[in-house]
């Protein structure tokens, strides 16, 4: 049986680069790419394979999975985990750091191994992309990773006409099928994402494996806009009152009109009475919301959070803010100076707000949500970037013009934008 070796002697442990990904976890893109997981590139010299030209298995246990797995082991650096160290220098904390703290018994046994064996045991945590398929067209996102985008994108003139709105990760779905019926006995984590899980049937058709095999154990994962809890003739409350551990992680970046303008499709009323249910059905179900804060949310971030606390819509250091780095002309190192001091002010004030109602419980992650605020704050001097106002500015007003939507009406707090842009 071949073998990796080691490619160097310092110890495992005093290395910063190792990752855990590559020896548990399969991540599948929408359009079938294998990469080492969410966070990485997925340009095709990058990803591993791809599935609809190779099965799993080929790719799992192939030279370029193979090679990263070594280099992992040996604590050097690759290009496609840039983004987890960039976080990390900034003092964020990254995904990869994440994942080796949840597989640490995993990620020890790697380290403590002197080779890595040939072929090498099975994924027990998976996250494919089945699908682009969504019913949403947030600001943020685009038609690679939303159906619904498809149109504007054409009337923008992004994708080409006769491109089609739907991408999909395999070309052979019993084939697919074929290979995740033989991993689901032995995963340990599942993770849904989209376009939007919820809208598809592959979705609802792995739960149902999960429970024919008879592995309800493990953790069930959702990055969801938390619009339908269910599909078809499928419910979603129904599924998981089978499964003790799952999570949802709603993207939701704002509240009423604020959230509805930036998560476009969306109608707040969906999100109140699906907490309700989510609530009164199935109360084992962890809620969390996750927003990507922008220059649209930057402000009033810090009232949502407050708001949802004290109506009950989630606890106390479940809402987990995520610096939104690109498109650009989104990110909220774009602001002027005084809409960055505003911004500060209101967060240092959340945060006092946040601490002073934490009743000593500080656990992991109270901890993680506090330094998320603290890292936005300081992330939003860390560069100017006003240069890309008129970027945002032109952007947005294609974008109001395509939607019938107004962003001066919704968030006239951000009138110093326009202000900054004419000042230019």
């Amino acid at each position: 049986m071949p073998e990796i070796m080691r490619t160097d002697d310092a110890p495992l442990e005093s290395t910063d680069a190792f990752c855990i990904m590559p020896f548990v976890h399969l991540h599948v893109t929408h359009d079938g790419a294998v990469t080492p997981c969410c966070a990485a590139p997925t340009s095709p010299e990058l990803s591993f394979g791809n599935i609809k030209q190779q099965s799993i298995s080929t790719i799992w246990n192939g030279d370029q999975m193979q090679e990263f797995r070594a280099r992992m082991r040996a604590g050097q650096r690759d290009v496609r985990c840039t983004g987890c160290y960039d976080k990390e220098a900034a003092g964020w904390v990254s995904l990869r750091r994440i994942t080796n703290e949840k597989y640490a018994e995993e990620s020890r046994q790697v380290r403590a191994e002197q080779v890595v064996s040939v072929p090498a045991p099975a994924p027990v945590y998976v996250d494919v992309r089945f699908s682009n398929h969504c019913n949403f067209r947030c600001r943020i996102c685009g038609p690679a990773s939303s159906s619904a985008w498809h149109n504007d994108a054409v009337a923008l003139g992004w994708v080409a006409r006769g491109t089609p709105a739907r991408i999909t990760c395999s070309d052979d779905v019993e084939q697919l099928w074929r290979q995740l019926r033989a991993l689901a006995p032995e995963l340990k984590e599942v993770y849904f994402a989209g376009g939007e899980p919820m809208l598809m049937e592959e979705h609802y058709q792995f739960l149902e494996l999960l429970l024919e095999v008879g592995n309800t154990a493990l953790r069930l994962q959702y990055n969801s806009n938390f619009s339908q809890l269910g599909f078809k003739h499928w419910d979603a409350v129904a599924l998981w009152r089978q499964f003790p551990d799952v999570t949802i992680s709603a993207s939701l970046d704002g509240m009423g009109a604020r959230g509805e303008y930036q998560r476009s499709n969306q109608r707040w009323i969906d999100v109140i009475a699906n907490r309700a249910r989510l609530r009164a059905e199935a109360p084992h179900v962890k809620f969390l919301i996750t927003p990507a804060l922008s220059v649209f949310n930057v402000l009033h971030l810090p009232d949502f959070d407050r708001e949802a606390i004290e109506s009950g819509l989630i606890e106390r250091f479940d809402l987990i803010p995520s610096l939104l780095v690109r498109p650009a002309e989104y990110n909220i190192q774009i602001l002027p100076p005084a809409l960055k001091a505003l911004a500060r002010a209101r967060i240092d004030t959340h945060l006092a707000w946040l601490q002073r109602g934490a009743n000593g419980d500080h656990g992991a992650q109270a901890k993680f949500v506090l330094q998320q605020w603290q890292n936005v704050s300081a992330y939003i001097d860390a560069s100017s970037a006003t240069q890309l106002i008129p970027a945002f500015l032109q952007r947005t007003a294609a974008l109001d013009y395509l939607r019938g939507e107004q962003f001066a009406s919704v968030f006239p707090e951000l009138a110093l934008l326009t202000m900054a842009n004419s000042e230019q």
